[in-house]
């Protein structure tokens, strides 16, 4: 169902699961939006110390190192430098050749590709943890790519999923004036907007079984400065979110 056209983009609600998606014709765009100015190129303090925190609290308990780990859409590998100072063996892979470039200036082994293709990462290679962060509502197929992750996992492995919650009313209000979409859901950065029952059903659809919740947590630096214009913008659109109820899922699932 056609709720809205952001721009030239259709934004649909699924009839039968109500997701929200916007679709878009060529998913090879999705690989334009990744370069050196994207967020998970920079290092961020308050990633850093939340990936920390998180390692040592939710993942080392479940999945403790020397686990193999595979990280898809691992920027500029910072969250692969706090698996490895944790003592996991840990892997990248991103479509951007910049990721790669700037992995391996940390002395990580990064691959530049599609995490779907055997040239890239193999079939026969077995992980017990792989993790998502801030990749999911990117991509025009999100369920290849956790089937994907499935196949890649060793059995009992997990898969770590961050992505940001978006609640029925910003998506309404985006559909409502198109005009805001970009302030409120991303557009067209983002194309899916998840929300907690519409994620533990793709992770069951594809193949996993518990799924566990972590408490949502900010994970990046607030965004500074700018004109005061977009510094009241900003505070706007922060109050709308915290008000419907955006945030962050955090989600672990297991391969049964």
């Amino acid at each position: 169902m056609v709720l809205a056209r952001l721009g030239a983009r259709p934004l649909r609600r699924c009839r039968g699961c109500e997701h929200r998606f916007l679709q878009i014709e060529q998913p090879a765009t999705v690989e334009a939006l990744y370069n050196d100015h994207y967020a998970g190129f920079r290092d961020d303090p308050v990633f850093r110390r939340e990936a920390d925190r998180l390692v040592a609290e939710e993942l080392a308990p479940r999945c403790p190192p020397p686990a193999r780990l595979l990280d898809v859409g691992c920027g500029n590998g910072e969250f692969l430098a706090v698996a490895r100072d944790a003592g996991y063996h840990g892997v990248g892979v991103d479509v951007s050749a910049a990721a790669g470039e700037l992995c391996r200036q940390r002395g990580l082994e990064a691959h530049v590709g599609d995490v779907r293709s055997d040239q890239v990462i193999a079939a026969d290679r077995r992980f017990e943890l792989i993790t998502f962060w801030d990749v999911v509502e990117h991509l025009p197929d999100p369920a290849s790519f956790l089937r994907r992750a499935r196949d890649l996992l060793a059995p009992g492995g997990h898969v770590l999923i961050k992505t940001p919650r978006t609640s029925t009313t910003t998506v309404a209000v985006s559909a409502a004036v198109p005009r805001l979409a970009g302030a409120l859901l991303q557009a067209p950065s983002h194309i899916q907007y998840f929300q907690q029952d519409g994620l533990a059903a793709l992770l069951t659809r594809v193949g996993f079984g518990p799924i566990e919740f972590l408490r949502p947590r900010g994970m990046r630096s607030a965004a500074t400065g700018g004109t005061l214009r977009r510094r009241v913008m900003r505070w706007a659109i922060g109050g709308f979110q915290r008000a419907v109820g955006d945030h962050n899922l955090l989600v672990l699932a297991r391969r049964t």
